[in-house]
């Protein structure tokens, strides 16, 4: 392990341009590098075999499980937290973080959180959730462009709304990566990820023409290139006439091994086939740039993921700071992992360190009665049309490449939109409300 610090950091701070967090950056490499002791090594942790590039790594140093490898990660936090009997309320929404002003060291009042108010998606039961800390981990905003990696109810902003209207700050929240390769067709599914491990396990793009077009953008590491400078190749391919008729690029492993693509791409195999009946063994996979992650977010300390209001920490997407402007692949879930675990222990501290805890009953009274006004809404406007109307004005305004011709007629399209949403109907249905 501690054979890859040095380029970890290397590799992270080269992708990041002129956005550069040193501070970040080390606390995380003291954290895995103090993880790391006292510790089983993983057999064969440091095999090649068991370890793939991502675009602009130096050598092979990302982990992996075939191509589930956060989904293995996630399942084994799940089955943790359910030995330890933690409970989980999956389909409750939080609408808005409880804060009351406490004395500050200068005299003055700073905000201090205790606690979250929601609702049940499903029934519309309120839930009233008292908490000495409070670590925002909901994602980022990339759900608000039309082509998406993310599901249809998640990364929609609500960390940083979240945050903000408890007494937070958000901070570069222009910055947002667009991974070069999200599928197109169905519709229904448009921006679902091919993951970059397709590219580094030697997948080559090409243009309707067949040519292979990275030669012109990055010769030295082509498709290993970082994702800004491949999404930005792949978008003016498209927007200079070189795309695919649905507009997009080529992505083919097709001259892979067959073992090769099954063992270590299992996941991109068993999509395309579901989605479009396209055998990836055979066929190449149009694919276009798919706004992916969120580098801007709620402003936080390097140190431990505290933000401005006393209690309240943020992690992962909904936070801001560690990638710069631009991620490499495979850093973020190993953030995750190094910062689950600092974040975590400070806000335990936080708890502990407190003598009493403040309470406003004021503050749970509006957050009670905002629900109320909310789910009572009976005007004419849709909620998905109004999301919709979202991601169309991001996707043509707000996109890969900008200007500011583009920002201010988005800007003037979000203040339509901000007015239509005055006459907002809200109904429940079989799914719940909608």
């Amino acid at each position: 392990m501690e054979r890859h610090l040095p380029w970890l950091a290397h590799d992270a701070l080269n992708a990041q341009g002129h956005f550069r967090m040193l501070t970040a950056i080390g606390t995380a490499l003291d954290a895995v590098t103090a993880a790391g002791h006292g510790t089983t090594p993983v057999r064969g942790a440091d095999s090649p075999d068991l370890e793939r590039f991502f675009g602009a790594h130096t050598f092979r140093r990302t982990a992996f499980a075939g191509d589930y490898t956060g989904l293995e990660i996630q399942r084994a936090l799940v089955d943790r937290a359910e030995q330890l009997e933690i409970p989980l309320l999956d389909t409750v929404y939080i609408t808005r973080l409880l804060v009351d002003d406490v004395p500050g060291p200068d005299g003055g009042t700073v905000p201090r959180i205790f606690g979250a108010y929601g609702f049940d998606l499903v029934d519309g039961t309120r839930y009233l959730i008292h908490a000495d800390a409070v670590i925002l981990a909901a994602g980022g905003h990339n759900r608000i462009w039309r082509r998406t990696s993310s599901r249809r109810d998640e990364n929609t902003g609500d960390s940083f709304r979240l945050a903000v209207e408890a007494g937070g700050r958000i901070r570069d929240p222009e910055l947002v990566q667009f991974h070069p390769s999200g599928i197109i067709e169905p519709e229904s599914e448009a921006g679902t990820l091919v993951s970059e491990a397709a590219r580094g396990e030697g997948g080559i793009l090409r243009n309707a023409l067949g040519e292979r077009f990275m030669q012109k953008y990055d010769p030295e590491r082509m498709e290993l290139s970082t994702r800004d400078r491949v999404a930005l190749a792949a978008y003016t391919e498209i927007a200079e006439g070189r795309g695919t008729p649905n507009g997009g690029v080529w992505l083919d492993v097709s001259h892979l091994p067959r073992e090769t693509i099954m063992t270590r791409l299992p996941r991109v195999y068993q999509t395309m086939l579901e989605l479009q009946m396209l055998d990836i063994t055979k066929d190449p996979i149009e694919i276009a740039p798919t706004a992916h992650y969120s580098m801007g977010g709620v402003w936080v300390r390097p140190e431990d993921h505290r933000t401005d209001v006393d209690g309240l920490y943020a992690i992962g997407e909904a936070s801001s700071g560690l990638h710069g402007a631009n991620r490499l692949g495979g850093n973020s879930l190993i953030e995750l992992l190094v910062f689950g675990r600092i974040t975590g222990r400070a806000a335990v501290a936080h708890a502990y360190g407190l003598d009493a805890q403040h309470r406003s009953t004021d503050a749970v009274r509006r957050a009670r009665a905002e629900i109320d006004d909310l789910l009572a809404a009976d005007g004419p406007e849709n909620v998905r049309a109004l999301q919709r109307a979202i991601r169309d004005t991001m996707t043509a305004h707000a996109g890969v490449v900008r200007d500011e011709e583009g920002l201010r007629a988005g800007l003037a399209e979000l203040d339509a939109i901000e007015e239509r949403m005055t006459r907002i109907g809200i109904h429940p249905d079989i799914a719940g409300f909608q």
